[in-house]
């Protein structure tokens, strides 16, 4: 992974010009290669790594090196995109042609060649969750790139092109409205990157924001209820080895509030007497968690190894193990697509997945009366997040009204 290119001088205490390299870092690999170019070290800043502010040779030799800086990374995407793996030697070949030939503007990076630049970044620093939901956002832009027959730019992902590729992916792609979100804001978050890393020049990413287009009501507000979770606790399983393990998972989280990444990684290191500790993955709070009974029995049934469940077949069979449970009320979704309402009604077992057990921890424990405070120390989370998790029944509203007039 091409991280970072850097300029050093070859003698920095030299009195006269002296000659300056580039080290471009990648794959934990850093490469010796001479620019060409010389400086004398009173106009080099070795903060910036530039020639100084205010010196008369700055703009030519700032732009020759920032192209130099572009033409290596180049030359990585290329080598990455033909399947070869980048070597020393193989950038060595191709940089020095690259670096004599071509004039400085005639080097791009497009915005599809950079988005597989960032998730080579980003790779072993997001979750893997958070680097397929990227990998998703890109084949968005992509096949709209194919299906608009167009080559996307960094200086045309503007307002316009915003407006033409939210309408494909509400109209082509069929996404809802809180999907489409997602991939806007996904695209905006590696273009902010893509600016950061000198890709570009263009502020365009402000606009792929939230702000882009409204979301209606989606099935992540879904928890489960006290005798839906004792429904689920006491089905009989004894026949069914792998909805047991399924089950044992989903309600360790719902007596703990881990998010599901973090109850596959629990190990013993993390079990301090009757409390669980650890950092968490997400937001990397360190939390400290009652380890209740019901918890205990579970950590204890497998011996301190909970069984491995990727995040997608655990979300599969929970609409199982929930439907076998009966927990099948009428739940009515409603999103938009566009300006379009789209409302349907489904039963709640279609609904639940990994994340309903943190809703079902946290909704529970302030239906029962623990404060927001002690709900954010346990998980974690701040209070907007938690209030987010929190999901008021019909009835707590009107109970709430009934008091209020008695």
């Amino acid at each position: 992974m091409m991280y970072r290119v850097t300029f050093y001088l070859k003698n920095p205490n030299a009195k006269r010009d002296t000659l300056i390299y580039a080290f471009p870092h990648f794959d934990g690999v850093s490469l010796k290669l001479s620019t060409g170019l010389k400086i004398h070290p009173s106009l080099w800043s070795s903060k910036r790594q530039r020639a100084r502010t205010g010196s008369t040779i700055e703009t030519e030799l700032n732009h020759r090196l920032d192209y130099i800086a572009q033409t290596l990374k180049l030359i990585y995407l290329q080598l990455l995109n033909a399947g070869e793996q980048p070597t020393p030697e193989t950038i060595k070949q191709r940089y020095r042609p690259a670096a004599d030939s071509a004039p400085p503007e005639d080097i791009q990076i497009s915005p599809l060649d950079g988005y597989d630049a960032f998730l080579e970044a980003k790779q072993g620093r997001l979750q893997p969750g958070s680097l397929q939901v990227h990998r998703t956002a890109k084949k968005h832009l992509k096949q709209f790139s194919e299906k608009a027959k167009m080559t996307i730019g960094y200086d045309q992902m503007d307002r316009a092109f915003l407006d033409k590729f939210i309408n494909y992916l509400l109209h082509v792609g069929k996404l809802n409205n809180t999907t489409a979100k997602k991939v806007v804001t996904t695209v905006g978050t590696y273009l902010r990157w893509a600016y950061d890393q000198g890709y570009t020049t263009s502020t365009e990413f402000r606009r792929f924001t939230q702000k882009a287009l409204p979301s209606g009501e989606r099935p992540d507000k879904a928890y489960l209820t006290m005798a839906e979770l004792e429904a689920i606790m006491g089905l009989d399983l004894s026949a069914n080895a792998r909805l047991d393990r399924v089950r044992d998972l989903f309600v360790l989280q719902a007596h703990t509030g881990l998010r599901y990444g973090d109850v596959q990684r629990l190990a013993p290191e993390h079990i301090h007497g009757d409390t669980i500790r650890l950092v968490t993955t997400k937001n990397r709070k360190s939390i400290v968690i009652p380890l209740l009974p019901t918890a205990r029995g579970i950590w204890q049934k497998y011996g301190g190894k909970l069984p491995s469940i990727t995040n997608q077949k655990q979300n599969d069979y929970l609409k199982e193990l929930c439907e076998l449970s009966k927990i099948d009320t009428p739940v009515v979704l409603v999103d938009y697509r566009g300006a379009q309402r789209m409302e349907e009604t489904v039963p709640k077992y279609k609904v639940i997945g990994t994340h309903s057990a943190k809703r079902t921890f946290v909704t529970i424990l302030r239906q029962r009366g623990v404060s927001v405070e002690a709900i954010m120390k346990i998980t974690g989370n701040n209070r907007r997040t938690i209030e987010t998790y929190i999901v008021n029944t019909e009835n707590d509203a009107v109970s709430e009204v009934e008091k209020a007039w008695k």
